[in-house]
C-alpha cells in the first residue's frame, strides 16, 4: 500500500546514469576490439571472435543487474 510519500529523492539526471555507463563501457569495448584486430590483421573477419563475445557479455550482466536493482526498488 502506497502513501505517495517518496522514498528517495534525487536528481532527474541520476535515471540516465546506468545507461550513459551501459553506453559508454560498450564504446569502449567495440574500440579497443576494432583496434585489436587491425593490429593482428583480422580486420576482414565478417563474424565474431570467442574473445568479442566474451567482452560483450560484459554490458548485458550489467543491464540484468540493473534491472533487477531496479525492480527491487519499485517493487513493494
Amino acid at each position: 500500500m502506497s502513501d505517495n510519500i517518496p522514498d528517495s529523492f534525487g536528481n532527474k539526471y541520476q535515471l540516465f546514469l546506468w545507461e550513459l555507463l551501459i553506453l559508454i563501457m560498450s564504446e569502449s569495448i567495440i574500440l579497443i576490439e576494432k583496434n585489436w584486430r587491425v593490429k593482428n590483421k583480422l580486420d576482414n573477419l565478417p563474424e565474431l571472435l570467442p574473445r568479442e563475445y566474451r567482452l560483450l557479455a560484459v554490458p548485458v550482466v550489467i543491464i540484468i543487474m540493473a534491472g533487477f536493482i531496479m525492480f527491487q526498488q519499485i517493487s513493494v
